[in-house]
């Protein structure tokens, strides 16, 4: 009996033991509640660039860098309206009526499905987290990177929107500049 306790024990030990170097896997990190990045865009037929803002309230608002003829264009979008701004004149839109407006609320929408932490697949490959999921405007495809949590891209393939993100700055690191 003393002998049979004894090997149980030891493979209590030896089971334990083992797992107890093991690392759980690195979860992706979430978007800063408030930061901003630029971002090249292209939807459908239309390309275009802008600087994206999320703030502390879940608001998401994009200012056109290019093409020229967008570089007056404010978005703000925030449940579910869309405000546009264009030089001096300010408009309340459906966000699918115009593709700069549509953009920038499925950007909102998959990176609101990524902070609810819904039904989401994610692959860490490489350093890149590739994150899988649906929003209420379809699925989407999200990549970051594993150490910094910086968005690199999002694809929504549905609408034909791609994106690719640089110069991602998290609120509290552009606050101290």
């Amino acid at each position: 009996m003393k002998f049979l306790r004894l090997v149980v024990l030891l493979l209590l030990c030896l089971t334990l033991g083992g797992c107890a170097g093991a690392k759980p896997a690195p979860s992706p990190l979430q978007l800063a509640p408030a930061f901003s990045v630029s971002a090249e865009i292209l939807c459908g037929n239309a390309s275009m660039q802008a600087t994206l803002h999320k703030t502390q309230e879940n608001t998401l608002k994009a200012a056109f860098t290019a093409p020229p003829a967008l570089t007056p264009l404010n978005v703000a979008f925030a449940d579910g309206n869309c405000k546009v701004l264009y030089g001096t004149m300010q408009v309340t839109a459906a966000p699918e009526r115009l593709p700069q407006t549509l953009a920038v609320a499925l950007i909102a929408d998959a990176w609101d499905a990524i902070a609810q932490g819904g039904q989401l697949t994610r692959t860490l490959t490489d350093g890149v987290w590739t994150i899988k999921g649906s929003g209420s405007r379809g699925a989407f495809v999200f990549t970051c990177d594993a150490k910094t949590g910086a968005p690199l891209e999002l694809s929504i393939e549905h609408a034909g929107l791609h994106v690719t993100f640089r110069d991602y700055q998290p609120e509290n690191e552009s606050a101290n500049r």
